[in-house]
């Protein structure tokens, strides 16, 4: 039987009793969908419930009022086009009373058996018709729900007591809720959970709960098993980064509409899809990220915003207004070991649900037409390896090459020797410092020495003036904020993205109105790069100049690195495994 046949062999069909309107149906159920057809007289037509919209569905019991004794009613939301909205997720709800027998309790074994098929089909598993009655009933599952009532503007209990626990219970998923205290509460919880009660861990809270949470596991004895431990997370903070990057991946929406209720949908599916996790190292400690890093602009307008926290999402477009108004520069240097192995997908337009137009083995074509990607061909023959060695500056930047009347200058890491216009770094220093403890990775993954030890060969550094640094490696950086549409969750790969500070403030402000839809790449122009990388280490020479952010979090102004690994987490998301 071919796949289309599959999915249209009729698997279950009965009369039922469409409630409240009392008309007759006949309902078929199919590897696919769920069709009711009503023929009668002055109403007839034919509605079909996709089930790849439907979360959950219950056996209820009538009353005198009714006229059933059992019902199976069924919960779904469908994708619908809103005028000047969008995308909206619809909820539906089919009640259809069982009129088969006259015996109640056969009544009720039918309705079982279509709760216990369905499903079972919406857990993305298939049957044949001589399966059906072999199908039982999957178990419930059990998430422990972790809340974070200071998140975003406070409204993290309001969404658990409203759609959160509505939909729970919609999909029938057991949980148990806890309120966290104070920062690091998560993180200490998760590391002593004991994970194998629970199916998955719900978020409500922002981001940087995400980071509490993915550190505590990585903390514990068993992190091999318990970073997959399946992850959901509820949109309860201001920026909601990953909420929007599991929406994208699931849909295409750049911009979700109701981003709670799509954010619950992808819960209440319960299938899940690896997320890639980087690792990160500064003076003192070694963590892990999910979303990105930040210097500069971006870092400083998340930091400084949080004062303008009552506002929501909006306290970013005032702190972005404030900032573009005050606009600094940022003085350091960025160095990286370019990705000579991806998948060169466009970054002007969406792309997580095409097929790429761009050989992968040619990984020099530029990425956007018009836009300043740096290659390592094109480092070669622009800027300084790792090693010291001097190049001539961009075509697009003025000067022919780089001064060599050499200075000393004290960076943060130790003792640079750099030219007087500040673009050629040499690594001088010599001392050893002591080794971090660093958490176990893939030897074939791990390409960073200690942050305090020169680069390895093959690296390309750059030192410049930036209006922000931005490793990312999730499609967004906020909930309206599509950052990189090449990203996909599950790659190992950093998207190094930096714009100059010869960018004009006219030109930042339409960068940043750009980032709802992914223009901002494009609209950059030659101040903007681009650069997939493995790894990356970043050294601001400027320390009294703005913040530094990992996952929306602050974290000391100083040099740090981060890297590719093997590390995959697991987050709950309606297109995924099971």
């Amino acid at each position: 039987m071919t796949g289309d046949d599959s999915n249209t062999t009729t698997l279950l069909s009965s009369l039922f009793v469409l409630y409240p309107k009392k008309a007759t149906a006949q309902v078929t159920l199919t590897n696919k969908e769920v069709i009711i057809q009503i023929d009668q007289d002055k109403n007839k037509y034919t509605e079909t419930i996709s089930l790849d919209d439907i979360i959950g569905c219950h056996v209820l019991e009538g009353n005198h009022t009714t006229g059933c004794d059992w019902y199976l009613c069924i919960f779904s939301y469908p994708l619908k086009k809103k005028l000047f909205k969008g995308m909206i997720r619809h909820r539906i709800t089919r009640s259809l009373g069982i009129v088969l027998s006259k015996d109640r309790n056969n009544n009720k074994e039918i309705a079982e058996k279509w709760k216990s098929v369905i499903k079972y089909l919406i857990s993305g598993k298939s049957v044949t018709k001589s399966e059906v009655e072999s199908v039982v009933e999957l178990s419930p599952r059990r998430y422990i729900v972790y809340v974070n009532p200071f998140s975003g503007q406070g409204k993290a209990m309001e969404m658990y007591n409203g759609p959160v626990r509505s939909m729970l219970a919609e999909a029938e998923v057991k949980h148990k809720m806890i309120k966290t205290k104070y920062a690091g509460h998560a993180k200490e919880m998760v590391k002593e959970v004991n994970l194998s009660d629970w199916d998955g861990i719900i978020i409500v809270s922002g981001d940087g709960l995400v980071h509490e949470v993915i550190n505590g596991l990585m903390e514990r004895r068993d992190w091999k098993t318990a970073i997959k431990t399946p992850i959901g997370i509820v949109p309860g903070g201001s920026g909601n980064a990953l909420a929007a990057s599991v929406i994208y991946a699931s849909t295409g929406q750049e911009v979700s509409s109701n981003i709670v209720r799509d954010s619950m949908f992808e819960i209440s599916r319960g299938r899940w899809r690896e997320m890639s996790i980087m690792q990160a190292e500064m003076r003192d400690r070694t963590f892990y990220s999910f979303l990105n890093f930040g210097w500069g602009f971006v870092a400083d307008v998340d930091i400084e915003s949080e004062k303008y926290r009552n506002l929501g999402k909006a306290r970013f477009t005032v702190g972005c207004a404030v900032r573009v108004a005050n606009l600094r520069k940022y003085h350091g240097m960025i160095s990286y070991l370019p990705h000579d192995d991806v998948d060169m997908f466009s970054l002007n337009h969406k792309t997580q649900h095409q097929n790429s137009s761009l050989s992968v083995n040619n990984p020099v074509k530029s990425m956007v037409p018009d836009l300043a990607i740096t290659t390592t061909a094109q480092h070669n023959s622009n800027y300084s390896n790792a090693n010291g060695t001097s190049f001539c500056k961009e075509s697009g930047d003025t000067g022919a090459c780089m001064n060599r009347n050499k200075s000393k200058q004290r960076g943060l890491c130790g003792n640079y020797e750099t030219t007087d216009d500040a673009a050629i770094i040499k690594h001088t220093d010599s001392t050893t410092p002591k080794k971090l403890e660093v958490k176990p990775v893939n030897p074939s993954h791990k390409h960073l020495e200690s942050l305090h030890e020169p680069l390895p060969e093959g690296w390309v550094s750059l030192e410049d003036n930036f209006v922000w640094i931005m490793p990312v490696y999730l499609s967004h950086i906020g909930h309206d904020m599509l950052a990189m549409p090449a990203s996909k969750m599950e790659d190992k790969v950093i998207y190094l993205y930096c714009l100059k500070s010869t960018v004009s403030k006219m030109k930042l402000a339409q960068v940043l109105l750009g980032f709802e839809d992914g223009s901002h790449l494009t609209e950059g122009g030659q101040h903007v790069m681009v650069i997939p990388c493995k790894a990356f280490r970043l050294e601001p020479f400027c320390s009294h100049t703005g913040y530094m952010t990992v996952d929306g979090e602050l974290i000391p102004h100083e040099p740090l690195q981060g890297q590719c690994t093997d590390l995959k987490a697991h987050v709950i998301c309606s297109v995924g495994h099971l």
